[in-house]
């Protein structure tokens, strides 16, 4: 049941949600402080950046106040900037003397392969890039952040868009949803809350993609949002003009089902910590499935896949439509044989 409720009581959900910006900071500054202590133990020195939404002097994360508990908001973005070259054995060093302090695991899933440090922090994941003297002043998130100036308004409303996509089940780049950039871009074109909820709505009615154009090099940003994505903000966005209500309760594996009736739905844990990678091995594995099978590749409308990341692992919910019922058996006995999706 797609239950909903007035703005009023939204935005008391959003004002609630600000508890998050004192936890945020708490979790910044123990993370500065290990990340200080290993580096003075190999005799270093360092600038720590954050970058993303969660950075306290330019906060404008949400967490929803309903949320289960092994369902996380948000994550943290540190990038430790040491005054010398630093090569890839130097990036490994730095980052193996950090995960001393801090546990996690050095992975190449990074932005180019980069070694990147993956740990946590109660149930939010931390990200560490390790940069020398060159790099980092070209890396793009920090060029975007460094090109931010909003106002307190603008991240209030910023953050009414965050929770706005999260109830609604299409926020998250890393399962080809929207990305807290897109949000952002949207908002300081469209002005306010209600204009870029409106300025979506009359799009999408007179069968428009919407475009938001990137501040670093003019790209599409909502380019990669996949069909099921534009479908459901519809729907919500219908809600909202029409009725002057938002879904009241987190998107769930429910609300999936519930939307995506008559069609082949698969639920599976995924043990996988990197949402992005479990959101491509889901597609992978499952236009696999559709190859050994033979059957007739189903287009972006016909496959949706979604993943709800939670504490070190995800909820991956794959939907097919076009299967008949014979394929449908035949489907799922092969999904669940290959469903196992690495990190």
């Amino acid at each position: 049941m797609n239950v909903t409720y007035p703005l009023d009581l939204f935005f008391q959900d959003l004002k609630t949600a600000e508890v998050f910006h004192a936890k945020s900071t708490q979790i910044y500054d123990s993370v500065c402080r290990e990340i200080t202590t290993a580096l003075a133990q190999r005799g270093l020195a360092g600038e720590i950046h954050l970058v993303g939404s969660t950075d306290p002097k330019k906060y404008r994360s949400v967490i929803d106040p309903l949320s289960p508990d092994d369902r996380y908001p948000s994550d943290f973005d540190f990038n430790v900037v040491i005054p010398q070259d630093l090569d890839k054995d130097g990036q490994q060093m730095v980052l193996s003397s950090i995960q001393s302090r801090i546990g996690g695991e050095i992975t190449c899933t990074g932005y180019r392969r980069r070694q990147e440090l993956i740990s946590w922090v109660e149930r939010f994941p931390i990200s560490i890039l390790a940069w020398g003297n060159n790099g980092f002043d070209n890396f793009p998130p920090h060029r975007y952040c460094q090109s931010l100036n909003l106002t307190d308004g603008q991240r209030q409303n910023i953050q009414a868009l965050r929770l706005f996509s999260m109830r609604s089940g299409v926020y998250g780049g890393f399962t080809r949803g929207f990305k807290g950039m897109a949000l952002e871009r949207m908002l300081v074109e469209q002005g306010d809350f209600n204009g870029v909820l409106n300025w979506l709505y009359q799009n999408l009615e007179e069968g428009k993609t919407p475009v938001v154009t990137s501040p670093l090099d003019n790209s599409n940003i909502v380019g990669h949002v996949q069909p099921d994505i534009w479908e459901r903000l519809h729907f919500a966005l219908g809600e909202y003009v029409n009725n002057g209500s938002i879904r009241a309760l987190p998107y769930t594996v429910e609300s999936w089902m519930l939307e995506h009736p008559n069609r082949f739905n698969a639920q599976f844990h995924s043990e996988g910590s990197i949402p992005f990678a479990t959101y491509k091995k889901a597609v992978e594995l499952t236009k696999q499935v559709v190859g050994e099978l033979g059957i007739t590749t189903p287009d972006d409308r016909a496959l949706a896949v979604l993943v709800l990341p939670r504490y070190k692992a995800s909820s991956v919910m794959i939907s097919v439509d076009g299967l008949k019922p014979r394929q449908r058996a035949e489907f799922y006995k092969r999904l669940y044989e290959v469903r196992q999706v690495p990190n």
